[in-house]
Formats: C-alpha cells, structure tokens, sequence
C-alpha cells in the first residue's frame, strides 16, 4: 500500500484526468483487488468511495484514502458474534463451543450486550472472528454458519440448525440481518429475455450441463463452487484432443469474454450518447440495432470523433474505449486479462482437488470474479445458441478470429457480429 501511496502522490492527483500520467482504469482495478486481498470487503469498498466522491464536503484525496485504509488494516479484530437458534438443535449437553446451550447463551448475551433487549432463541452459536470491518465479519459468519449448518445435514437426519437471520456483534453492540443464503450475482440474463418466454425451452446438452454446474454458485460453498466452476467451463469448451492440456480452454474462454467485454463497452457508450447527445449521431444510433451501435460508435471513436458524456465514469469509459479502438494492445491485454483470471480458477480448481488446500492464495476475491466471468460467458453461448445455433465451441472459434481482425487489421465488424 505505501508502493501506490507514494506513486498516486508523484503522479499530482490535482492535474486534469486527461494529464494524469497513471492509467486510472487499470489502476482502480488493481487498488482495488488489493484493498481486497488486505481484507476489506467489497462494500466497504464501495461505500467509502462512494462517501469521498459524493457526499464528502471536503476535497477527498485517492491517496489519503489510502493511508486511511492502511491504518485500519491493522486492527482485524476479534469481533465477537452470536446466532440465536430458531429451532433446537438437539445438541449434546457436553457439546462445546461455538454452540451454546439455551442457558449459556443468554448467560454470554447479557455479558456482551446488556443494553439490548434479548432476542428469543434455544441456544445458539458464539463465533470468534479476525476481520477489518463489519461488512466483512458478516460475510465470515454467513459463511461459517453454511458450513455448520451443512455438517449438521451431512451428519444426520434428525439434527437441523436453523437460525433466524439475526446476528448480534461486539464490538459496537449492534444487531445486523444474517441471511440463510448468501447473496451471489451469477446471472444468466438471456434466460429472462422477453419475459422469460423461453426459460423453460431445452438447450443443447453442453449448455444445460454447464448451467447444473454453475448452479452451485447458489450454494455458498466456495469450494465445491470452485470446482464445479471449472468443470462447467470444460463442459462447454474442451474437447477430447485437449485432455492432458486443459489449461487451453481458458483461452477460447477469453476469446469470447474479450469479444463480449468490447461489444459491450461501445454499445454502453452508444447508449449514453443517444441519450445525452444534442448532434446526428445521437439521433442515428437510437433507431439501430444493438450491433450496428457498436459499429457506429467505433467509426466514430476511430476518426477521432467525442461524445456526449460528461460525468467522471463516463469519461473513463470513454477512454478505456478509445483505447481499444486505436491500440491493437489494448484489445490484446483485456485478452490476457480474462485468460489470466480463468488460469487461476484452473490452478484453485487443481490447489484444491489435487493437494487438497482449503482455501488456495486470492480464493477470497477469485470466485467474484469467476462468478461474473462466467455468467458472462454462459449468457453469450445461451444468445449464440438461441440465434444462430452453434455451439460453444464454434462461439470460441469465430471469438479467436474476431480478435485477429481486431489486432491484426483493427477491424471490429465481425467482433460486433458474432451473437
């Protein structure tokens, strides 16, 4: 963290972005990812950024942030949490911690929290937790309690642990919502598409496979999760040849994410600018379809052309495009970027069946990124399927040849034609 402090202070935040010598795209992801990999939860993240940029009256510095952030990192804790028990779990009396008996429980309640009023229950859990803040002890216990509450089912019939969706914290005595799933953004959007006309027609076999497979980020069980993740991607892209090789089907994986993410990014900002745009391009781009939009933005973008968004975001987005539209790099970097992110769900995937870890080095911020990788991929080979019938391993393939063109010739027609 002192790396990027000193480096974001010989930069001179004051300069206008377009005179900011960092690449402020690349370095938002890597501040970050590393915020993460310190502990702080993605809504801390959030939420404190989205304080200094909105609601703060005073000038916020990135690199004051980041000091702030430092500091805190080295208090993790413990935090103290209690789960009361909706039903009785039908524990042995000399049953230890984290279970507590009804009596024990409401002896350590009032010890923790003589101010609050005490929840009902019949027993509960007491889990000790080393964390930065709260957001994150949330996330620890929620995901604790999946295990328990799976050790309890794994072992028997007759013993159930079920709370209420409650969890009480100390330090800072405060009651917080503990929900019995955990809340995961895997989404397959073109299942829904027209009302959800279609969700219940059948798809080819790889990809109702793939979608079983990728069920199991509903789980919470980050490592069955982990390794399901990566047998769902083989479902749809590997093939017999590739065994012993498997790694290569990360890369026809990030040939069609890189084919997606760019497609997406100027029909985004084709959108924006349609909407806020006063000249003939906004009035044009509103009566095309979703792909002649991204051509059109890219001809743009390429004669040199701006657009109508003004905000902070938009300008970044505006120039994350313009990149990838003038330098053949930059389409080969956002590539590797994916690829290298689904080697890492690979290498997890083999840390965690081969060597038997239980949470490989990054595993905490690996399966959000798999998680919207994949939803990703899946909603583009479910689109391509539905259009044009092929299968995910002729997406892969015209995907590789699009990002030639791309690099080789800067030509995005067929990249934006492909679904």
């Amino acid at each position: 963290m002192d790396l990027w402090i000193a480096r974001i202070q010989n930069c001179d935040e004051t300069k206008p972005m377009g005179q900011f010598s960092l690449d402020i795209n690349a370095s938002a992801q890597l501040i970050g990812s590393h915020l993460q990999m310190m502990g702080f939860s993605e809504s801390w993240i959030v939420n404190k950024f989205s304080y200094e940029l909105s609601r703060n009256k005073s000038s916020s510095s990135m690199a004051q942030i980041l000091k702030e952030a430092s500091r805190l990192s080295q208090d993790k804790g413990p935090w103290t949490i209690l789960i009361p028990l909706a039903k009785s779990a039908r524990m042995s009396s000399r049953s230890g911690k984290p279970w507590l008996s009804k009596k024990d429980f409401s002896q350590r309640f009032a010890e923790l929290f003589s101010a609050l009023e005490m929840p009902a229950h019949v027993g509960g859990f007491e889990l000790t937790i080393d964390a930065i803040d709260k957001y994150s002890v949330l996330e620890i216990a929620q995901k604790r309690m999946a295990q328990i509450e799976t050790r309890a089912d794994l072992a028997s019939s007759k013993r159930k642990i079920m709370h209420h969706g409650m969890a009480w914290v100390s330090p800072g005595a405060f009651s917080a919502h503990l929900p019995n799933e955990r809340a995961r953004s895997f989404r397959i959007p073109s299942l829904d598409e027209e009302g959800g006309i279609e969700l219940f027609d059948a798809l080819p076999n790889q990809i109702e496979a793939a979608i079983d497979l990728l069920s199991e980020f509903q789980s919470g069980l980050d490592r069955s999760t982990c390794i399901s993740s990566w047998a769902a991607v083989e479902t749809l892209l590997a093939g017999r040849e590739d065994f012993g090789q498997l790694a290569v089907v990360a890369e026809r994986a990030a040939d069609i994410l890189a084919c997606r993410f760019i497609f997406d990014e100027l029909n985004s900002l084709a959108i924006g600018h349609s909407r806020s745009g006063q000249d003939a391009l906004a009035a044009n781009l509103q009566n095309l379809s979703a792909d002649a939009r991204a051509r059109e933005v890219e001809r743009h973008l390429r004669t040199g052309g701006s657009l109508a968004i003004t905000n902070v975001l938009g300008q970044l987005a505006v120039e994350r495009v313009t990149k990838l539209v003038n330098d053949p790099n930059e389409v080969r970097s956002v590539r590797n970027s994916f690829m290298i992110a689904l080697s890492r769900l690979y290498a997890a995937r083999n840390s965690i069946v081969h060597a038997g870890e239980l949470e490989p080095y990054g595993f905490g911020i690996l399966l959000p990124s798999a998680e919207v990788l994949l939803g990703a991929l899946l909603d583009t080979i479910v689109i391509a399927s539905r259009r044009a019938q092929e299968p995910p391993g002729m997406v892969a393939a015209k995907a590789s040849w699009a990002l030639e063109q791309a690099i080789d010739l800067s030509d995005f027609s067929s990249l934006t034609r492909l679904w």
